[in-house]
């Protein structure tokens, strides 16, 4: 009996060990995704702050041509 309970505590404690690994292997996951993300975004705002000079600078020649 006492052994059944020691081998039942066992297979709990291993279930418990894979659902961790598995909740710590999902965060991890995560973390990456939001990392790529941000770096999306980062990199989607620098394209933005190119573009507003690039009009800029055309509005700028536009602006000479006239004078």
């Amino acid at each position: 009996m006492e052994a059944i309970l020691e081998e039942h505590n066992s297979d709990i404690e291993t279930l418990e060990a894979r659902h961790l690994q598995t909740y710590q292997q999902q965060d991890e996951n995560l973390k990456i995704r939001l990392k790529k993300r941000r770096l999306t975004g980062k990199e989607r705002m620098a394209q933005e702050q190119e573009e507003k000079a690039q009009l800029r600078e055309q509005e700028l020649q536009w602006l000479m041509r006239l004078r």
